[in-house]
């Protein structure tokens, strides 16, 4: 019974990894170049790197494969994925510090023109 449950939520992870996925393609065609590009680009990878693990361990509890090099191949893949979604989180960050509305880098004129 908790192996069928296990499973399933298994299942769902992976069918939202792809979801997102899907979307992540669809955006990041529309940012032609620039840095949303790469940001999109690399929460993509992280988003793929990550369904890999899933994948994986998808695969071991369906077909009960446990083959030893498995679970190494599932952390390099999760140490991957939290290193592009490092990568974008970044980028986000230092564009927030540029263009965000509270930032202490816009110049003071803009900051007049956003507050009226």
């Amino acid at each position: 019974m908790i192996e069928t449950i296990f499973l399933v939520l298994t299942s769902i992870s992976t069918i939202l990894c792809l979801f997102s996925m899907y979307f992540l393609v669809k955006s990041n065609i529309r940012f032609t170049k620039g840095e949303m590009q790469k940001i999109t680009t690399d929460f993509g990878l992280g988003v793929l790197f990550f369904s890999g693990v899933v994948l994986a361990r998808l695969t071991v509890e369906i077909f009960r494969f446990e083959i030893p090099i498995l679970p190494f191949i599932e952390k390099i893949f999760l140490i991957v994925a939290s290193y592009k979604f490092a990568q974008a989180s970044y980028r986000l960050y230092k564009i927030s510090k540029v263009i965000g509305f509270a930032s202490s880098e816009i110049p003071k004129k803009l900051k007049r023109i956003l507050k009226k």
